[in-house]
């Protein structure tokens, strides 16, 4: 990504413009902090769509909060599982 200074930006747009064309994303500063991102419209449109559908699983766990595990829960799971795979005895530990 690159960053880019407000009047960079402003004196060198067309070229900016074309880099965000191309996928480039620009960022545009102002003392240092980020003031906007120039994205070109296929890059917005990914970017969009990905909001689009992390917002839709955030709103199907909120719906379903009560019957989804808990990530101590999940993990508990996954240390009995973990536990039982050690436990497991195969034909080389006899020697066969």
């Amino acid at each position: 990504m690159r960053q880019v200074s407000v009047g960079e930006a402003k004196n060198k747009l067309p070229y900016f413009l074309h880099l965000a064309e191309k996928g480039e994303q620009i960022q545009i500063t102002r003392h240092g902090k980020m003031v906007a991102l120039l994205n070109g419209v296929e890059q917005n449109e990914i970017l969009s769509k990905k909001k689009r559908f992390l917002d839709s699983v955030q709103s199907w766990r909120e719906r379903n909060a009560e019957w989804l595990l808990s990530d101590s829960e999940a993990a508990g799971i996954f240390e009995r599982n973990r536990q039982i795979e050690n436990d497991v005895r195969h034909a080389e530990d006899f020697g066969l």
